[in-house]
Parts: structure tokens; C-alpha cells; sequence
């Protein structure tokens, strides 16, 4: 009689912990707890978990199996059982190891875009194709583990964008002649005014995915499906040199409807259900009027709808906000009534001819200004050196205004 060679393999599943004791040769008894497996395992299920490795390597009846198996319960000792008769099959032949202690994972993936790299003096050609650009991603996975004997994957999307943004001498000055009247002249001669928009943004995105799992007992889970569609419009003008806005919008769509129909989708311009839309407006506004005082004023709006799609209802919401600042400089206040001569120190050439005139004035000429400057004081000298210590000062104030509903709809049905 042959003698029979002993492998070891340790199992651990949950709360159970198995150690298989697998011998070469055998004519495919397995024992449990000193207990037949079908005896042991009162459902067929769990018996074709624990005898899968053997059934992968078509080798059921090669080898003898006794298990310890402790913790949990049947499942989770099934479980446990079969990963150590796994890693005992691994010792017995090394170049044949089970799948169902092998983790793979294979994946496919294709990235392709289209953009316009050269620039067209074709004004139609400029605003068009100059802008667009296309996105086309697609990828396929497939993996295994030690729970799961197959999860597929697979994601389609699709990008589209159209990004035009203007020149920066997109404006006109229309108070120039208006540069010599008092005061305002030079606030009138620089205003301007922006006849386009600064960017022009919009864009569309298209994502589909499908996933599925299918357990080591064969249980396969239902197919888990989403397509959707998102869409968004940025635009920003600057409407003058000290006013300018942001405005932008963005909606989420679902197409499950549309399940191998996007062509059609596409056809139709149907966007499906739609599940959100945002809107965002924002303006600044900068009044350069006073010099000492510089104002800047925020207003911002927000509106956001939503609707999960797994009741009936809606939630929306709105927030206003307008801020302001305005930021003074105590120097620049007291230099519209004074400014003091420049202490700034002349030339060289301007400094050697000084010293020669200061060589011919007399002794008491010099002391005669030199007292006459210890004796005088000028008020507005000390004031404007007091000011000029004084960082600028800022002022804001800020409001917000929050409202969220939750909106619900109540159908009735008339006969």
C-alpha cells in the first residue's frame, strides 16, 4: 500500500477558523469534526462550497480530507473550509493553483479626445470648431476573490465642451469727453464699458455604467444600471472697469429610459428625468470715486432643486447674500487739505551746489536759520505725521438670507 503524503492548509471565514489536513493519495472522503461532510453540511449548498477547489481541478476523488473546524456557523465554517482546501491544493501542485483563492483582475480601458490645435482666421471656423472639444472614454473589468468567482464593470462616457473666451479690448469709453470737467474728469475719462462677455462656457457629459457580481456558490446579484447626463453653462462679464458678473447653471439627468437607445437620446434632445438643477449668480461692484475711500460691494444668489427619484417630493433651496467694505486711508483724508513739501533728498549735482552757496553765507546767517526753525511749528506737519502712523481702515458689513423648502406633491386621481 502507497504511502500517503500529508498537506496543510488553514482556512479563516468570518468568525471560523478551519484547518484541513488534505492526503495524496485518496479516494475523495472528507471528514469534518470526525464527521461525514454530508452528515456534517445538511445542505447541498454549502457541500458544493467546500468541495469546489477539488471541483475547479477536477480532482474529487484524488485526495482524503480531514478538517477542525471551530467558530461561527455553517457558512461561515464552509467558507473557511474551502479557502484551507484551497491552500492545501496550492502545496500539492504549485503550477495549478484554484481560482477561488486567486485574485484577478483584468481590465480594458480606452481615452480618446478631439480638439482643434491650431488657431483659424475663418471667422466661423474661429467661434466654432476653434472651441469644441470631444472626449470619448470607455473601459471593461472583470475580477475574481476569494468571495466572488466573477465582478464585471463597465463605463461608458462622453464629453462635450464649447469654451470662447473674448479679447481684452472688448470696450468702449464713452465719458471721454468728459476728462476736463472738475472733480469727476478723471473718473469719467477712464470709465469703460465692456460691449461682450469675458467667457462663454457650456458643456455636456454622458456616463454610462453597468455592474454585476456572482458569488462561489453561483448566486448572481441583479445588474446594477445608471445613466446619466450632466450639463452646465458658465458665463462672465465684465459690464464696466468696476462692475462685473458671474452666471452659472447645472442639471443632472437620469436616461435609464434610454438603455441602448442614446442615439435616440441624442436625437430627440430629450435630456430624461431631470434629478437636479443649481443656479449661481454673483456681481461685484468697485466704485473708484473717492480716493481715500475705496467701497466694494458682493451680492451672490444661489437656487438649487433636487429630486431623488425615490419619493415624491422635491427639495429646494435659495440663499442670498450681500456684503460690502469700504476700506479708508486717514493719510490720503488729511493730504486733500495738506500735503506737506517733499523731504526727498536733490541730486548729487544739486547737493555739491548747495554746499558751495552754504560756504558763502556767514556764520550768523547760518544760526539765524537755525534758530528760526527750532521756534517755528506747523500744526498740520504734526497732524499729517500723526495720519500717516494710521493703517487703513475696513468697514464691512454682511447680510445672508437662507430659505429651504422641502416641497411635496400630493397626485389625486379623478375618475
Amino acid at each position: 500500500m502507497a504511502e500517503k503524503t500529508k498537506f496543510i492548509g488553514v482556512g479563516k471565514r468570518k468568525r471560523s477558523v478551519a484547518r484541513v489536513f488534505l492526503f495524496s493519495p485518496g479516494k475523495g472522503k472528507i471528514e469534518i469534526n470526525g464527521i461525514d461532510i454530508d452528515k456534517y453540511v445538511p445542505r447541498e449548498s454549502l457541500a458544493t462550497v467546500i468541495r469546489q477547489p477539488l471541483n475547479i481541478l477536477n480532482k474529487i476523488k484524488d485526495y482524503d480530507i480531514l478538517v477542525n473546524v471551530k467558530g461561527g456557523g455553517l457558512s461561515g465554517q464552509a467558507g473557511a473550509i474551502r479557502l484551507g482546501i484551497s491552500r492545501a491544493l496550492i502545496l500539492v501542485d504549485p503550477e495549478n493553483t484554484p481560482d477561488s483563492i486567486m485574485i484577478l483582475s483584468n481590465t480594458i480601458s480606452l481615452n480618446t479626445s478631439i480638439k482643434k490645435t491650431g488657431k483659424s482666421d475663418n471667422k466661423i471656423m474661429k467661434y466654432t470648431l476653434d472651441n469644441i472639444l470631444l472626449n470619448f472614454s470607455a473601459s471593461q473589468s472583470r475580477s475574481s476573490d476569494v468571495t466572488y468567482s466573477g465582478k464585471w464593470s463597465e463605463t461608458y462616457s462622453g464629453k462635450f465642451v464649447y469654451n470662447l473666451t473674448f479679447g481684452r479690448n472688448n470696450y468702449i469709453k464713452p465719458l471721454q469727453w468728459a476728462k476736463d470737467l472738475p472733480f469727476i474728469g478723471k473718473s469719467a475719462n477712464d470709465f469703460q464699458f465692456y460691449y461682450t462677455p469675458s467667457s462663454f462656457k457650456t458643456g455636456m457629459n454622458m456616463s454610462e455604467k453597468l455592474t454585476w457580481n456572482e458569488t462561489r456558490t453561483g448566486v448572481k446579484s441583479p445588474e446594477t444600471y445608471n445613466f446619466g447626463l450632466n450639463r452646465d453653462l458658465n458665463l462672465d462679464y465684465k459690464l464696466t472697469n468696476t462692475m462685473a458678473g458671474k452666471y452659472s447653471w447645472s442639471g443632472q439627468s437620469n436616461l435609464n429610459d434610454y438603455r441602448g437607445y442614446i442615439l435616440t437620446a441624442l436625437k430627440e434632445f430629450d435630456p430624461g428625468t431631470v434629478t437636479q438643477t443649481s443656479e449661481s449668480f454673483n456681481t461685484t461692484y468697485n466704485p473708484a470715486i473717492l480716493k481715500w475711500m475705496k467701497p466694494s460691494f458682493n451680492y451672490t444668489a444661489n437656487f438649487r432643486w433636487s429630486d431623488d427619484l425615490t419619493r415624491e417630493g422635491q427639495n429646494i433651496s435659495t440663499q442670498l447674500r450681500f456684503g460690502s467694505n469700504f476700506t479708508i486711508t486717514p493719510l490720503q483724508m488729511i493730504e486733500l487739505i495738506y500735503k506737506p513739501k517733499s523731504t526727498k533728498k536733490t541730486s548729487s549735482a544739486n547737493r555739491s551746489r548747495a554746499r558751495s552757496r552754504n560756504r558763502s553765507r556767514s556764520q550768523p546767517e547760518k544760526k539765524k536759520e537755525e534758530t528760526k526753525a527750532k521756534t517755528s511749528f506747523n500744526p498740520l506737519n504734526t497732524l499729517h505725521g500723526l495720519f500717516k502712523r494710521i493703517n487703513p481702515v475696513s468697514l464691512s458689513y454682511t447680510e445672508i438670507f437662507l430659505l429651504q423648502t422641502e416641497c411635496i406633491l400630493l397626485l389625486s386621481k379623478f375618475l
